[in-house]
């Protein structure tokens, strides 16, 4: 009984079939992958510069341990949401504060606004440095010294 394979024809054919499924999926799966990332990079741009404390407003006062900014949202196609300020002094001590919690700020900072805000530090200690941080965009701090 003589055994035979199956032709180099039919062999070539389902070759070329299953090396284009595997490049169907692959194509799938990269188009779908870079769509997700291209649509976070995008929005993450948006973040770049948006949140800023104007310099010429700053001020602290050692009787009322307060401190006052002006906040601004300087892009026009987002919304800055849940700030945060982080005072931190000389000594290496941070302060953490909710602007929406402690400084009747709302909740979001809508684009092209701005907004005074009066943090109660607590301290007649005067702040070196303030860091100001949007809950929708962690990586793009404003950050000042205070003078």
């Amino acid at each position: 009984m003589k055994r035979k394979g199956i032709s180099p024809l039919i062999a070539s054919v389902v070759l070329i079939a299953v090396t284009l499924a595997i490049a169907g999926i692959l194509t799938t799966w990269s188009v779908q992958f870079v769509g997700q990332k291209g649509s976070s990079i995008l929005k993450q741009s948006d973040c770049i510069g948006a949140l800023s404390v104007d310099m010429d407003y700053i001020r602290f006062s050692a009787n009322s341990t307060n401190l006052g900014f002006i906040l601004r949202n300087t892009k026009n196609n987002i919304k800055l949401e849940n700030v945060r300020a982080f005072l931190i002094y000389d000594d290496a001590t941070i302060k953490d504060f909710i602007l929406p919690e402690c400084c009747n700020l709302s909740s979001t900072l809508e684009p092209m606004d701005v907004s005074s805000v009066v943090i109660k530090t607590g301290s007649s200690v005067k702040p070196a440095k303030l860091e100001l941080v949007a809950t929708n965009c962690p990586d793009y701090k404003a950050q000042t010294s205070i003078p």
